[in-house]
């Protein structure tokens, strides 16, 4: 078996790529910029792609001194690290690469493969952002000091791995792809087309090709297959896409404040439908707060339009319904609660915004 890298540039120009898949595959935003979507690891026994945004919050950490290997101490050489993610990395890559090919052979035929592909460029994981926890050796009341574990990167290295032979697949061959990509990000389509508008501000007239696709799914609305489809799948992007490996950790810091109402959290939280809002009993915005943090520290995929609609479709206030503007208002950091007010922050840390 031989790997085979995504022969692309960053903006994709000249690929031939149809937009729908090229704005997702090609950016994400991460604290307003706009980033590719993989950083290439490579060195003497490593090789291996791991996502943009979540690797360069990890490298801004390393170098301030803020992370720390499995003996509690700072992280001086990161390769053993790398080599670690790398391995896991190459391990979902070729496994990936084997269920399609077992896929098609039973089958003999690819509608099977192109939804198992699909659905594997919608899983998401942060692997440089996950975190073990070192416990001191002695009786100190020191908290345990989260740490850079060779064995979750590992495993973080693998779902990347099934995920990046899942995109390589894509963009071989993007035309069984297309309508599925219009359907289910149809509403991530208007949030990049916004951003890349503003960006654009100062050119006079400016229409991004991104709004002429959207144009062109609104007016296929009027297909009611077509309706029923994205009715569908607009649920699901209208779940929250949280770290696995931080889920747990986030139920039983949160069940604290839903009392007989725990089973309904841990639904949630596992992107499952509640019967009704639950009653977050504290400021609105403290609960904002935390899923700002949990975004930037790279355990939630999803975007900050995503996020505050979810929490005012899923939350709400014993005074009444969640104020969406001021929610939004902390997730683009336009305001900020005090330090006080703070939950779970060993959880999810706080980090000053950048100037």
């Amino acid at each position: 078996m031989t790997f085979q890298e995504i022969d692309l540039t960053f903006d994709l120009i000249g690929t031939g790529i149809p937009i729908e898949i090229k704005v997702i595959y090609g950016y994400e935003f991460y604290e307003n910029e706009l980033l590719n979507r993989f950083q290439k690891l490579s060195g003497e026994n490593h090789l291996s792609f791991t996502p943009y945004g979540d690797y360069w919050r990890f490298i801004d950490d390393w170098k301030g001194d803020k992370v720390f290997g499995e003996n509690g101490e700072i992280i001086e050489n990161i390769v053993p690290y790398y080599e670690a993610y790398s391995k896991g990395f190459l391990d979902g890559y070729f496994e990936f690469e084997n269920e399609i090919k077992e896929l098609n052979q039973i089958f003999n035929q690819n509608s099977f493969s192109i939804d198992k592909i699909f659905d594997e460029i919608k899983s998401s994981t942060s692997p440089f952002s996950s975190r073990g926890y070192h416990c001191p050796n002695d009786d100190s009341k020191q908290k345990p000091i989260p740490i850079l574990d060779k064995s979750l990167l590992s495993k973080g290295g693998k779902k990347i791995g099934r995920n990046y032979k899942a995109w390589f697949y894509i963009l071989k061959n993007p035309k069984p792809f297309v309508s599925l990509f219009r359907s289910f990000y149809f509403e991530t389509f208007k949030f990049y087309e916004d951003e890349i508008r503003k960006w654009n501000s100062h050119i006079e007239g400016y229409i991004s090709p991104l709004q002429t696709v959207i144009d062109e799914i609104q007016n296929e609305c009027s297909d009611t297959s077509f309706i029923s489809t994205a009715t569908k799948n607009k649920t699901e992007q209208r779940s929250l896409i949280i770290n696995s490996e931080i889920r747990t950790s986030l139920f039983d810091g949160l069940k604290q404040y839903f009392v007989d109402k725990e089973s309904e959290l841990e639904n949630l939280l596992s992107s499952k439908k509640i019967p009704d809002k639950l009653v977050w009993p504290l400021n609105q915005n403290q609960l904002a707060d935390l899923f700002l943090r949990l975004s930037y520290n790279g355990f939630i995929k999803n975007n900050k339009t995503q996020i505050k609609s979810w929490l005012a479709e899923n939350f709400t206030l014993s005074s009444g319904q969640i104020n969406e503007s001021s929610v939004y208002d902390i997730l683009k950091r336009k305001s900020e609660i005090n330090k006080d007010k703070r939950i779970l922050e060993d959880l999810a840390p706080f980090k000053p915004k950048s100037k």
